[in-house]
């Protein structure tokens, strides 16, 4: 789909000949930035941009939808929820437990981190490994 078309896509509900105009990739990137920090859920997404709809007009709708929010995420507009394929969010980093656990630092690209064990960090702070407090669980 190019861009032109990413802009102007019309969905026909074939039962009545109701058009719907699906969101462009620009109002589907300020509706996530105004949302960011949340899951948006492809109900709620719906409701923004149609209000109420009809079961019967779900299928003219969702496909065109999904397939604009799929095209954003593939250009880095936003990201679909892992493990929820009816969920996107502005950005996975707003979600500590999605953050790719070894994702590198733009502004410290040389910076990498470990896991150390007591020992190694008592020794790196130069005091008794017995000073560490650990917690008791």
């Amino acid at each position: 789909m190019d861009e032109s078309a990413e802009q102007t896509a019309i969905a026909t509900d074939s039962s009545n000949d109701e058009q719907f105009s699906i969101p462009s990739l620009e109002q589907l990137h300020e509706l996530f930035k105004a949302d960011r920090g949340n899951m948006l859920h492809i109900d709620y997404i719906v409701h923004h941009f149609y209000g109420l709809i009809e079961e019967k007009q779900q299928p003219s709708i969702l496909p065109p939808l999904l397939e604009q929010l799929k095209l954003g995420s593939l250009k880095n507009l936003w990201s679909q929820v892992p493990d929820d394929p009816d969920c996107w969010t502005f950005s996975l980093l707003d979600f500590p437990e999605f953050a790719r656990p070894n994702h590198d630092n733009p502004l410290f690209p040389d910076l990498k981190s470990e896991v150390l064990p007591t020992k190694k960090v008592a020794e790196l702070l130069s005091i008794k490994v017995e000073e560490i407090l650990v917690p008791e669980y």
